[in-house]
């Protein structure tokens, strides 16, 4: 009984040893860990950290004790931790823990090793063999949880390896090119644990800019195959412009970073379809069949949701492209050369001579003196010389008195001036190619139809609007015609090239046919609006890629280059000029002279109204003479009749 009392004794010794020194080794270890955290975002510049380890209650505290003394913010919440931070922060695994498989997961679903986190993995282990001589990493099963990661070219993760046999600590950066492809583990650091390092390379400072040769998938719109030759093509460089612009920026950023394309054929760009799914290329990118979007589109609000861009390649603008109306269409050029203050300021002097010489005429008339050469002058005849010497016509009128002679003079020289301004501002105005249509309202209030380029964000942006001048046109133009109204460019631009259509058109679009088809004549006469504000083009990603980065810092350097300038010049046109302006001559048409016929013919109405009635009024004058003449005589010849009886 003493033997067995004795031996249990002994083995609750030894029980309670074995526990202490694991208990001790534990604590060293937290310890050496902790050290290896702090060093490592102090030489990050980093004050948020995020910790996932399986620590119990006092190590955590003791971390968050200590951590607040270097002023570092502290949390072991992955709850807390956002996919796409606003400002950088780190995080820190433990791959020793058993939950690491599952936060592992989550942060590959949420891509949550990106540019924005600087993230530190440990893993711990007892391995002696000698691959960290080669600058290889040992294969532990926290490191072959870790290969499965999303953990792009744009991501910021250092795995760090504690040998507890050697003590020694291991850095590594690691990295894959693709989800296909293995993860890179490169060799930053080693060293004794006792020893830390004093300097690490920025993430920043990597460089991943050469992707082996990898394979990545890509969607590029073609929105009318049956006219589509290929990317290169120059037959139908109308169609299909915006795929055909930005192909040749993708295979120069993949050949910038070495890596090749695989393309496939969407019909249209991306627009919702429920609610919260996408179709064409953004619905590839949000299902993540595709890792490109090979053709730059829209930065739409409702497209961020669904994927990333990266940074604007080209500027789409929208205009209505038609050809200005001439000014008489829209005026009575007539009335155009003097402004209103003017013609009232006419009309009084004409009234205010009037006036003069009728109360001239009227006082030599009751001193029995003649003011006319003319006899028989009466008030009617002034009015129609103050008419004929305000139109440079002259009159047979000539005035004897000196007052009267004083006011015509004037009067004339004034005319003369006023007449000579006026002819000039008519010669001015009928040659003139002033614009006429200055609005949209404008336009929907012209005697223009509408034609739109057969896109679906023009149907998409008519539905969107909230401007008022856009829905009006939409409402009297648009609507009442249906799916008339949307034709191909070339279509389009022989309606516009008539005269009886204005034509919404990509602006490059229009400007090529124009410049290919127009007369340098009928250049002069074209007018422009902007309808739409339309974003600027970028090429879309998967959303929150690894790959943005790079992409990005590829397509900006062609534009510093001028590599994306040459390809705008190539395939986007200026908008043609009109060099004959001042060569050309307008001869006047009857539009441009209807007003003067107008008055001549109101006038000739006038007249024969004015005929007939005076007509009339003398022939009704006279029968009533010669009835009232005949009844005198009738009462005459009665009383003579009952003197005779």
């Amino acid at each position: 009984m003493s033997i067995i009392a004795t031996s249990t004794k002994h083995g609750w010794i030894i029980w309670f040893y074995f526990v202490g020194i694991v208990k001790c080794a534990n604590v060293d270890l937290v310890d050496q860990q902790r050290q290896i955290i702090f060093n490592y975002f102090e030489l990050t510049n980093i004050e948020t950290i995020n910790l996932i380890t399986c620590w119990n209650i006092r190590e955590k505290y003791a971390m968050l004790q200590e951590s607040s003394e270097k002023g570092l913010r502290v949390s072991f919440s992955f709850e807390s931790m956002k996919p796409w931070p606003e400002f950088r922060r780190g995080g820190v695994l433990d791959l020793g823990c058993p939950f690491t498989e599952y936060y592992l997961t989550r942060i590959s679903a949420e891509k949550m090793f990106g540019i924005h986190t600087e993230w530190l993995l440990i893993d711990v282990t007892d391995n002696t063999d000698d691959n960290h001589v080669e600058g290889q990493i040992y294969e532990s099963n926290g490191v072959l949880r870790a290969s499965n990661s999303y953990s792009l070219p744009g991501s910021c993760v250092r795995l760090v390896q504690i040998m507890t046999n050697s003590k020694m600590a291991f850095y590594f950066n690691m990295y894959r090119v693709t989800m296909r492809e293995p993860m890179q583990f490169q060799l930053d650091w080693s060293g004794s644990i006792d020893d830390l390092p004093s300097l690490l390379t920025p993430c920043s400072n990597y460089n991943r800019s050469n992707f082996g040769g990898a394979t990545l998938n890509a969607a590029v719109v073609v929105e009318f195959p049956h006219l589509f030759e290929g990317f290169d093509s120059m037959l139908h460089m109308d169609v299909d412009i915006w795929p055909k612009s930005h192909y040749p920026i993708t295979i120069l950023f993949a050949e910038q970073l070495n890596f090749r394309i695989n393309f496939t054929v969407v019909p249209s760009f991306g627009w919702l379809v429920n609610g919260t799914d996408f179709d064409g290329m953004i619905g590839m990118l949000q299902r993540e069949e595709a890792e490109i979007g090979a053709t730059g589109s829209f930065m739409r609000g409702d497209r961020m949701n669904a994927a990333q861009y990266t940074t604007d390649t080209f500027e789409p603008r929208s205009a209505v492209l038609f050809k200005q109306p001439p000014l008489s269409s829209a005026y009575n050029i007539f009335l155009l050369p003097f402004s209103r203050l003017v013609w009232i300021a006419c009309a009084i002097l004409s009234l205010l001579v009037s006036l003069i010489l009728a109360i001239e005429f009227v006082l030599t008339k009751y001193k029995s003196v003649r003011a006319y050469e003319q006899q028989n002058v009466e008030l009617a005849d002034l009015i129609t010389m103050v008419l004929s010497a305000a139109c440079q016509q002259g009159t047979e009128l000539i005035p004897i008195s000196m007052p009267a002679r004083i006011t015509v003079f004037l009067f004339s020289l004034a005319a003369f001036f006023l007449y000579t301004s006026y002819s000039a501002n008519i010669v001015a105005l009928l040659q003139s190619t002033a614009p006429v249509l200055k609005s949209l309202e404008d336009i929907t209030n012209s005697h223009l139809g509408i034609k739109i380029q057969d896109l679906r964000y023009n149907k998409k942006f008519f539905k969107e609007t909230a401007d008022t001048n856009i829905i009006n046109l939409f409402q009297r133009k648009v609507e009442p015609f249906g799916d008339e109204v949307y034709c191909l460019p070339e279509e389009g631009m022989r309606h516009m090239r008539s005269g009886k259509f204005a034509f919404l058109v990509e602006a490059n679009v229009g400007y090529k046919i124009i410049s290919n088809t127009f007369e340098e004549m009928e250049k002069c006469g074209l007018g422009e609006m902007k309808m739409f504000f339309n974003p600027k083009l970028s090429i879309p990603l998967v959303k929150r890629s690894g790959h943005r980065e790079h992409i990005t810092r590829m397509i900006t350097k062609q534009r510093e280059t001028g590599l994306l300038e040459r390809i705008r010049l190539y395939w986007l046109p200026h908008k043609p000029l009109c060099e004959s302006k001042s060569s050309v001559f307008i001869s006047v048409g009857i539009a441009d002279f209807l007003p003067a016929l107008h008055v001549f013919l109101y006038g000739a109405a006038i007249t024969v109204g004015v005929f007939i009635f005076e007509s009339a009024f003398c022939y009704g004058k006279k029968i009533y003479v010669l009835k009232k003449s005949q009844l005198k005589n009738v009462r005459k010849v009665i009383p003579s009749y009952k003197n005779v009886h």
